[in-house]
């Protein structure tokens, strides 16, 4: 064989959430390999490892925590990677919000734990790729990123999003595409150099496999990337041994022990083709999308998204403060039932833990979602408005303008009403209906047509608010300031303070 590039084996293992086994005794497999892992590196210095996704190493130290200083000091060296994806999630499900919040929450503790600065994700086996997945990348601070699947032409590349980011991507897989899944992917090492017994084997079966991936690379001199893992399986320094004599068999394809971030290191990104597009959805496409969990996930993702917009205006209209902490805490739930796997063994378990956390998040934004828009209604400055008129406020969920109609329910303190009018406040009545009422406490449950618009205010989507108010048939026409379409005149109980003034409160 000619001298060519290095090859550059990362030793790690797929740390599949709910497929091998049951969401907790993956849990504790991972826990064990990753303890293995440490102890390995310290009596075998070459020994290096990476950990896939960041949410395994966190559940590690709360299982392990005399185990901490020992990770730290070996991540800070390098012999230790974890990379910045909270978990193996779904893109195609998710909403590109909920993405963000992974990396960025996977990036934050990392860097907050261990004092270093993640450059590189590994999606393995996730079953596609969105077509903005490098501009979420880099506007995270990642500027590498390597998977499994669908890969184009060339295994190493660059790829481009819609908006021009571009990072530098490899896939571990290196043959043609009519393979979407194989061995010679993420497993290639670790059939050759850990689950191998004879050596003879790999001497015989690896050098026509390296032949054919260099068929595929964009030039010699670009190192050739070796996965090394295997669903829920601990590496073995003994690769160590078995390398050393492939390297003295084959001086001409050298071996390096390395981590995903030392492979792309040595990657030359000018010499890459460019691509861009979307890797298509490859496997449980109906049945990750109709089981309980995935249905509830989605509920869970909206009511959050919807539950952060409100709760930053809340605090922008200095009427509380947002609910930041509390959201991320409920988006941090979702992070295992976002993962990429869905039945496998114990699957009914796997479904059902996944639904848990989901519906606990789901719960917990509609209650954030609540307070903060109730808190614009229970702010209003009711008592300096005329007798016998109750303003209703209607939020619009939505970012485009409606025509609905929409029910709501009066408290009357009033005995003997008949009947209401409802007036906009520009003064044009609005057409409305009673459909129930409850004489012992005077409830009424009214339908009525609204039209609804949204804007946009302060970089975040803000829906406005249309008050439109009852008004007792007889009285004179109400009048009533309400918020307007860019909420300049809100009528609030208590004044806005100042923001210094507030900030301080709050602390």
């Amino acid at each position: 064989m000619k001298p060519s590039s290095e090859i550059y084996i990362i030793p790690a293992s797929h740390l599949d959430y709910g497929w091998a086994a049951s969401p907790g005794e993956c849990f504790s497999y991972v826990s064990e390999i990753i303890r293995m892992a440490i102890e390995d590196i310290e009596e075998h210095p070459d020994f290096r490892f990476t950990i896939e996704y960041a949410i395994f190493a966190k559940h590690f130290l709360e299982v392990y925590p005399e185990y901490f200083p020992r990770l730290k000091r070996l991540v800070k060296k390098g012999k230790i990677e974890i990379c910045p994806s909270m978990s193996g999630f779904i893109e195609h499900f998710m909403d590109g919000e909920m993405v963000i919040h992974q990396l960025v929450q996977g990036k934050r503790w990392i860097r907050e734990t261990f004092g270093v600065d993640p450059v590189t994700a590994q999606h393995t086996d996730l079953p596609g790729h969105i077509i903005q997945i490098p501009q979420f990348l880099l506007g995270c601070g990642i500027s590498n990123f390597a998977y499994s699947r669908y890969h184009p032409p060339v295994p190493l590349h660059r790829w481009r999003a819609p908006d021009g980011s571009i990072v530098t991507a490899c896939c571990h897989q290196h043959t043609a595409l009519d393979k979407p899944c194989s061995w010679e992917g993420y497993g290639w090492g670790w059939l050759r150099f850990v689950a191998v017994s004879d050596m003879q084997e790999t001497f015989d079966k690896l050098p026509p496999e390296i032949l054919k991936s260099r068929s595929f690379w964009p030039s010699t001199d670009q190192p050739i990337l070796m996965g090394c893992e295997s669903d829920l399986q601990p590496s073995d320094p003994l690769m160590i041994d078995r390398i050393r004599q492939w390297n003295e068999k084959y001086p001409g394809d050298p071996i390096r022990i390395g981590t995903i971030s030392d492979f792309f290191r040595h990657v030359e990104n000018e010499k890459l083709p460019i691509y861009q597009g979307e890797a298509p959805y490859a496997f449980f496409a109906l049945p990750a999308l109709y089981t309980e969990s995935a249905q509830e996930l989605r509920a869970a993702e909206n009511s959050l998204a919807a539950a952060s917009k409100w709760s930053a205006f809340q605090q922008a209209r200095h009427i509380g403060r947002s609910q930041h902490q509390r959201i991320d805490r409920a988006k941090d739930q979702l992070a295992l039932p976002h993962d990429h796997n869905t039945g496998g063994r114990r699957g009914e378990i796997n479904d059902l833990e996944r639904y848990k956390d989901a519906l606990h998040a789901r719960l917990e934004g509609e209650s954030i979602l609540q307070e903060a828009a109730m808190s614009f209604t229970v702010n209003i400055d009711f008592r300096s408005q005329p007798r016998d008129s109750y303003p209703i406020v209607v939020f619009n969920s939505n970012s485009w303008t409606r025509s609905d109609v929409v029910e709501v329910y009066v408290e009357v303190p009033a005995a003997g009403v008949k009947s209401v009018r409802l007036t906009h406040p520009s003064g044009r009545k609005i057409p409305c209906q009673i459909i129930r009422k409850e004489e012992s406490v005077q409830i009424w449950l009214v339908k009525t047509l609204s039209s609804l618009c949204c804007s946009r205010c302060s970089a975040a989507w803000i829906f406005d608010l249309l008050h439109v108010l009852f008004r007792i048939p007889g009285q004179n026409k109400i009048g009533f300031n309400h918020f307007n379409n860019t909420f300049t005149q809100p009528v609030l109980r208590h004044p806005p303070a100042q923001k210094q003034d507030y900030i301080h409160q709050m602390e």
